[in-house]
């Protein structure tokens, strides 16, 4: 293998997603608003235990050949199926890099469903999981199984449907106690100026526990946001704000799991640090660093699995990638105004391009809230004077909403004005 890196699966899809639909009209299709919303309603149905359990059993058994190569195969044939399934509209491939300073391979494996709508098919969300290194000192080591369980579930349910933007599905490879194959792919990705919008890391051990008092509970970690001196760069605010995502689609579509958004620092793991130029959250069950200390039998691994547990993660991982696949992008150039008035702010923004927009939603927070708290749909204009508000102590953002009331995350204003 050549130490020049290289990956097989960009050109693919450069070329599907800039010339796919040259020619195509946008297709119609009834979306529904996010309180009955039929894709998501779809793609529940579609969802399995049955399946998650299946596929995390067949994994166990190639783990315990103790061939790193044979379970990427098999994750990669699945995909292939999953693909030919889908009438070829899901595209899978590999992709490779040599690492220079040792020649160790790193192999992911992707599998592309490229959006449907001209002005939104180069938006793309990233969801990835884990599968254990060829360099691992216990080849058997199985907690990454139900990474791939997730990922592995949400490609056969999700390829089955279409939405406006792109949607990746990364199984990466995992050296060095941290997400290089995901870290590798990613910098795949800046080489051809593709816009990453949200990148979603799901780190599960969700291992039955005798006393498991963290059943259902999902915490999203995301990279803490800085103050004083070192003020909040925007990617902290819109990873935030992609945790607050996870946490509404939660209350509406998935109330029997609980879910908290953390901000954490980075740790001995770098749990964000190869992703700082992009909205960034991490899935995990709370307590995870006890599970990881915790000694899982390999052969007896798959019947220690919470395949109820997982069920739920699936779920809402599917309700926030459909949700986020099918709203507008963000507004842009958000500005705000505060030197008219110290009760009253003025927002401006820069006009999104979606055939389907409604119009626009501002909303606020104090900045002691973890939520927003309030909202006004101020309709299809760039420009709005909230009026009797406090600027000194709340946060402010714009969202774009179409007209089946799906909604971008928040943009932040990029400046004050005083």
């Amino acid at each position: 293998m050549s130490n020049v890196q290289y990956f097989l699966f960009f050109p693919l899809l450069i070329v599907f997603l800039f010339f796919h639909l040259e020619s195509c009209d946008e297709k119609k299709r009834h979306k529904g608003g996010l309180k009955n919303d039929p894709h998501i309603t779809k793609i529940y149905r579609g969802i399995e235990v049955d399946s998650i359990e299946a596929n995390i059993r067949s994994l166990r058994n190639y783990h315990t050949q103790d061939d790193i190569d044979a379970v990427r195969h098999w994750i990669y044939d699945t995909f292939k199926r999953y693909e030919e399934a889908s009438d070829h509209n899901l595209k899978v491939s590999y992709t490779y890099r040599s690492e220079e300073e040792d020649s160790a391979e790193i192999v992911n494996i992707a599998a592309i469903l490229p959006g449907t709508q001209l002005e939104s098919k180069e938006r793309m969300y990233v969801v990835s999981g884990l599968y254990d290194a060829a360099q691992s000192d216990n080849k058997n080591d199985i907690r990454h199984i139900p990474n791939m369980g997730v990922i592995m579930e949400l490609v056969r349910t999700m390829s089955e449907h279409e939405f406006d933007a792109t949607l990746v599905f990364l199984i990466s490879v995992d050296r060095k106690k941290n997400r290089t194959g995901t870290a590798h792919f990613i910098k795949g990705i800046q080489k051809y100026n593709l816009h990453i919008a949200g990148l979603v890391l799901n780190d599960l051990a969700s291992y039955k526990h005798r006393a498991n008092k963290y059943k259902n509970e999902v915490r999203i970690s995301v990279p803490r946001i800085s103050g004083g001196e070192n003020q909040n760069t925007n990617n902290d605010l819109q990873s935030r704000e992609l945790g607050q995502y996870f946490y509404e689609m939660s209350e509406q579509f998935v109330p029997h799991i609980s879910v908290e958004v953390v901000e954490r620092e980075d740790t001995e793991r770098e749990l964000f640090a190869d992703f700082n130029e992009y909205p960034v959250v991490r899935l995990d069950p709370p307590g995870q660093e006890d599970r990881e200390r915790e000694e899982v039998p390999p052969a007896n691994a798959a019947r220690y699995v919470d395949y109820n547990y997982l069920h739920q993660v699936v779920k809402l991982n599917a309700a926030v990638l459909s949700t986020l696949a099918n709203a507008p992008a963000g507004p842009s150039e958000v500005r705000a105004d505060i030197a008219q008035s110290d009760d009253n702010i003025s927002l401006q923004w820069e006009p999104n391009n979606e055939p389907d927009l409604k119009g626009y939603e501002v909303v606020w927070r104090a900045m002691d809230e973890p939520y927003w708290t309030d909202s006004e749909f101020v309709g299809d204009t760039t420009a709005f004077t909230l009026k009797g508000v406090s600027t000194e102590d709340l946060f402010f953002g714009v969202r774009a909403v179409d007209r089946y009331d799906h909604k971008s995350p928040a943009a932040f204003p990029m400046s004050i004005q005083d």
